[in-house]
């Protein structure tokens, strides 16, 4: 049986291997296990976003991260998570274009506040690839759903890369809708809005 939980420190390396298998072409994966494990412990420490992990028999399936307000959640997981960043991504973040990178996602809540788009924001969901089609990347969306309901927001957002065919049907099928494209990372994305029912 699957069961749906919040992020523990103990299951934070099987997140950040996921991540690298899964989104292998973002930015984020270049970083390194170690510097994503640091990232989604301090995501899940955030007072306004949470990860979810789906496990069946102790091993980690998918996982998903919310925030209710993106730019508030990178500044804070910064301040907190500084130096255990920094020190993760030895020696990549010394890569000039790496450090571009980093600038550019540094840049990107002033990219989604000049659109005027919601706070609230799915930043990464992945299932392991056995898993996939059976409804497991679904139940963690519905996690997310249901926690910007619980917050009061009236709308979340999610970004999913112009090319990437599979994430794109995924999010309109469950009734996100386009609403603008942005340019990160030199790559086009789209970003998808769905408007959360009282």
């Amino acid at each position: 049986m699957i069961v749906i939980r919040e992020l523990n420190k103990p299951n934070a390396k099987a997140v950040a291997e996921l991540h690298a298998a899964a989104i292998n072409k973002g930015f984020l994966a270049k970083l390194g296990i170690r510097f994503l494990r640091q990232l989604y412990l301090g995501i899940a420490d955030d007072p306004e976003s949470k990860v979810w992990i789906a496990i069946k028999d102790e091993k980690v399936l998918g996982f998903c991260a919310y925030s209710r307000n993106v730019t508030g959640m990178y500044s804070r997981v910064l301040r907190s998570r500084f130096f255990h960043l920094c020190l993760a991504s030895f020696p990549a973040v010394f890569n000039p274009l790496i450090i571009k990178e980093v600038l550019d996602t540094l840049r990107y809540p002033t990219k989604q506040n000049t659109k005027a788009l919601p706070k609230t924001e799915i930043l990464s969901i992945a299932v392991n690839s056995s898993t996939r089609g059976e409804g497991l990347g679904k139940m963690l969306l519905d996690k997310a759903i249901e926690q910007a309901a619980k917050d009061g927001e009236p709308a979340i957002k999610v970004l999913a890369g112009a090319k990437l065919d599979v994430a794109n049907r995924f999010y309109t099928s469950y009734g996100f809708q386009k609403s603008t494209e942005i340019i990160q990372h030199g790559e086009p994305l789209n970003v998808y809005v769905k408007n959360i029912s009282a």
